[in-house]
């Protein structure tokens, strides 16, 4: 059960927010809350960060650590979290980070 929502003009940008607290005990004394957020048609200097630059190889994480750093995702969890994060050809990127008892995950595909 949820329920879905427009946020902004259909018109104009908008956001479609769909809610659902799927928490087997009462939602008080539940610690955990999932947030996912999908993005269409971001500009083109957002989407580059994500993609390999000339000389750039998926396999080293100096790779992926370059496109944490570009899209300033590092700003998002903070320079004392734990990252391991992962760049995939020709485009894409996956980020696990750990910040204290939290956890954030990010993943970006061409689709």
């Amino acid at each position: 059960d949820g329920s879905g929502y427009v946020l902004g003009p259909i018109t104009g940008d908008h956001w479609f927010v769909y809610v659902a607290d799927q928490c087997e005990r009462p939602s008080e004394t539940a610690t955990e809350r999932t947030v996912n957020v999908m993005m269409f048609d971001l500009a083109d200097d957002a989407r580059r960060a994500f993609y390999l630059a000339p000389g750039e190889d998926p396999d080293d994480p100096a790779t992926a650590k370059a496109m944490t750093k570009r899209s300033h995702l590092m700003d998002l969890v903070g320079d004392h979290s734990l990252v391991d994060a992962r760049a995939f050809e020709p485009c894409g990127y996956s980020m696990n980070a750990l910040v204290y008892s939290s956890y954030t995950t990010v993943h970006v595909t061409p689709e």
